[in-house]
């Protein structure tokens, strides 16, 4: 290891040598003016190269930033992009008087697997600043538990403005395969025409 360090040492006192004998040539030949002025040119050089090459890279960068701003377009008014959903969400509303058909479409679903359902709760809401009805649907069944998640799962495809509120489970045995469950809908659609014109 001293070895190495005893090369590396003497490698740099040569080359510090080198260095220093070119410097006191050059130094008779053109003078200190002259290698003041080689130094400058050299450093200038140097500056050109960097230039150049921040250039390129702001270039490159530049080109990257437009290729994403066009395959990103942002929206120019969020308020003009709030307004189509808002739109896209209207027209998906059922009109109000579809609900005793949705009514019907979920117990004929329940039927379908072999669910029990008791007494419903129903009472709707008119939500005036959205401009929509929501419809509270209280259901309790009785059944298998697959078939109250088929259940669930098959009336949340078929009506798109139909959104699971709460749902609660219960057994009567911890050995029964029948569970009791509260499934609390809300369906939105459109306001009533009553209640259209009085808004």
């Amino acid at each position: 290891m001293a070895r190495v360090n005893v090369a590396k040492g003497a490698d740099l006192r040569r080359f510090g040598w080198g260095l220093r004998r070119l410097y006191r040539m050059l130094e008779r030949r053109f003078g200190k003016a002259g290698l003041l002025a080689f130094a400058l040119g050299l450093v200038a050089v140097l500056c050109w190269g960097l230039q150049r090459d921040a250039r390129r890279t702001l270039v490159e960068v530049e080109r990257r930033l437009a290729s994403d701003a066009s395959v990103v377009k942002l929206p120019e008014d969020p308020r003009a992009e709030s307004r189509s959903r808002v739109r896209v969400f209207e027209t998906l509303l059922p009109p109000s008087d579809d609900i005793p058909q949705v009514l019907q479409d979920l117990l004929r679903l329940a039927e379908d697997e072999h669910l029990v359902l008791m007494r419903g709760d129903y009472h709707s809401q008119i939500d005036s600043a959205g401009g929509f009805l929501r419809y509270r649907m209280t259901l309790p069944i009785k059944g298998d538990s697959q078939a109250v998640l088929r259940f669930i799962r098959a009336a949340l495809r078929a009506y798109p403005t139909l959104a699971l509120e709460s749902l609660q489970f219960s057994r009567e045995r911890i050995d029964s395969g029948e569970i009791g469950a509260r499934i609390q809908w809300v369906l939105m659609t459109h306001l009533p025409s009553a209640a259209k014109e009085r808004s």
